[in-house]
């Protein structure tokens, strides 16, 4: 894919100097879950996407790439 083709080099290398942020990726998850929500659907993969920047925004990494979110899947820690 394009993405992995451009990000996935970085990512082996934990570097996640930021393209589009997790802070404004997370905002656009908020507004894929309630318009979900307010039509009755489930999105559980978004969820999860959703529940894994809330945990880096948590932890100090809002201002990362939102590629960081292989952090959450195992790989090395910032």
């Amino acid at each position: 894919s394009r993405v992995l083709d451009i990000r996935g080099p970085t990512m082996a290398r934990n570097e996640f100097s930021p393209g589009f942020r997790i802070q404004l990726h997370q905002k656009d998850m908020e507004i894929i879950h309630t318009t979900a929500a307010a039509l009755g659907l489930s999105l559980p993969f978004s969820d999860l996407v959703r529940t894994h920047f809330q945990r880096l925004i948590e932890s100090g990494n809002g201002d990362l790439d939102h590629s960081a979110l292989a952090l959450t899947v195992g790989y090395p820690k910032v």
